[in-house]
């Protein structure tokens, strides 16, 4: 396949259904090949659950935002202030690409809450198992692991210092324990907000 565009997301999976381990580069147009009965079609609707997983359709923000609380003792007034205003150019902004980046002082308060964003690992487990048709994702480990199926999601994002940055979330699940979704982003990686999540944001400023 031709490098002239190089993959910005790639899938690692092991102890999934039929399959031991993968590692697929996802692109504009990717296609399974191989024997039946060697878990291509868990692959591909392991990508459909991501992509809906992604696209929030099962994610509401309400639960996002009960579950994630910031240490009231680490904003300061200014914090406050740059939120405000950050906010208010987030309504204003009408910039082509969608993207009102976040100040360093917002960011900075937000990136821990994306490191383990709880409760979103049983919301993507849950995604898991109702595209594949499972009543729970314990159906979907290989038969003979011992560690259960795990999952890492990388996507290549622009960071501040002009190159791309690795952003890595890692799921896992098992017969023995519940899911979990860890994150990796880099501080290069800026913060911000797109144009369709302006409109919550309007909604959180005039509760």
């Amino acid at each position: 396949m031709s490098q002239d565009h190089p993959p910005t997301t790639r899938v690692e999976v092991s102890d999934f259904g039929p399959i031991v381990r993968a590692d697929v580069d996802l692109r504009p147009l990717t296609v399974f090949v191989g024997p039946s009965n060697t878990g291509k079609s868990y692959l591909a609707m392991l990508v459909y659950a991501l992509h809906r997983f992604a696209t929030g359709s099962r994610i509401p923000a309400e639960d996002f935002r009960r579950s994630h609380k910031i240490d009231a003792s680490a904003i300061t007034e200014e914090d406050v202030e740059a939120l405000e205003a950050w906010m208010l150019d987030v309504l204003a902004s009408d910039r082509l690409d969608g993207f009102v980046p976040m100040p360093v002082s917002i960011a900075s308060l937000i990136r821990p809450l994306l490191v383990r964003p709880q409760p979103l690992g049983k919301r993507l487990n849950a995604e898991i198992a109702s595209c594949l048709g499972f009543a729970d994702t314990k159906a979907v480990v290989r038969h003979g692991s011992t560690d259960g199926t795990t999952l890492a999601v990388q996507t290549w994002l622009p960071s501040t210092n002009f190159s791309n940055q690795l952003v890595e979330y890692r799921y896992s699940t098992g017969v023995a324990h519940d899911p979990s979704l860890t994150g990796d982003i880099p501080e290069a990686v800026p913060l911000g907000v797109t144009r369709r999540q302006r409109l919550y944001l309007s909604r959180v400023r005039y509760l």
